[in-house]
């Protein structure tokens, strides 16, 4: 994994765990997006659907402490008494299938090797750029920007940059 990479893995990390803290902590949910949250899950889940079949060394590691922390910020949003009080499900209702349906069919339209693995990786890659829709919406919806949010997001963007940055190296 190149360094790049890592230090988006890492920032990643930061994001979510700044989330997690906030909601622990007892802040209000009301202007996060459950449906993000889920989406982002799937986006991980099966970006690393290899690590199934190959797990060796700091880069997986990484990834496993990257679905860990998103799967728990799904949870605690989802179950936590506190979190469930505050959340605003009216505010956070775009159909998931809207979402997930274009970038799965592009996955299957182009896509080079038909392997299982190859698909559930592009589809990971043409699903991440809508992931922060419902988050927006819901941010829009309430005109609620509280700093700890916008903290998090932030982390999330610089992620984002480097992502970009590590594809944009892979290519040349």
């Amino acid at each position: 994994m190149f360094h790049h990479a890592l230090a988006s893995a890492c920032l990643h990390c930061l994001s979510r765990a700044l989330l997690l803290l906030n909601i622990i902590r007892g802040a209000s949910c009301s202007s996060i997006s459950l449906i993000s949250l889920e989406l982002y899950v799937v986006v991980y889940i099966t970006r690393n659907a290899g690590l199934l079949v190959k797990f060796e060394g700091w880069e997986e590691v990484v990834e496993v402490v990257k679905i860990g922390l998103s799967v728990a910020s799904v949870l605690l949003l989802r179950y936590s008494p506190h979190a469930s009080r505050t959340y605003d499900e009216g505010v956070d209702n775009l159909p998931r299938w809207i979402l997930l349906l274009p970038p799965f069919l592009l996955s299957l339209v182009f896509n080079r090797v038909v392997m299982i693995v190859e698909i559930c990786r592009q589809f990971s890659w043409y699903l991440e750029p809508v992931v922060l829709i419902p988050q927006w919406l819901v941010m829009w919806r309430r005109k609620n920007y509280p700093f700890w949010h916008a903290r998090s997001s932030n982390v999330c963007r610089l992620h984002a940059a480097m992502h970009v940055y590590h594809g944009m190296l892979e290519c040349c």
